[in-house]
């Protein structure tokens, strides 16, 4: 019965990783980092609560895949001058994919995705994204 019950734990224990759309929900580039952000989101189309983020970055010079960064994001609302109540971890996926978990959007509208760029280069860019 024990075995079972491990059994039974593991098998709840993990969500499916999110599935993101094929088509960017936008896209932004950074002249310091020289490097080009394609943004994707789960769900496409982005609705109000809870997402994941997926950013897709390259060298705009050979266009191949920057994995020498170190990535923040912080949700934020100018229309109502807020934020998101928590700020997701960007976490490296490997081969120029970085992803951010539990990006949570509350309401609908335009939100600004106030993204920081370190590791190999510096940059600030404020990537916008629609929320229905």
């Amino acid at each position: 019965m024990k075995r079972l019950a491990v059994l039974l734990v593991a098998a709840c224990g993990s969500a499916p990783p999110p599935s993101f759309g094929t088509t960017p929900v936008a896209t932004a580039a950074s002249s310091a980092c020289g490097i080009s952000l394609a943004v994707y989101s789960a769900p496409d189309p982005l609705v109000r609560g809870p997402a994941s983020i997926e950013l897709v970055a390259k060298d705009t010079s050979t266009n191949m895949p920057r994995s020498d960064l170190a990535i923040t994001m912080v949700p934020f609302m100018p229309a109502m001058g807020h934020g998101a109540a928590t700020t997701p971890a960007v976490v490296d996926e490997g081969s120029g994919v970085y992803v951010a978990d539990d990006v949570v959007m509350a309401m609908p509208g335009t939100w600004q995705l106030r993204t920081t760029i370190g590791g190999a280069c510096s940059d600030s860019l404020v990537i916008d994204v629609d929320v229905q």
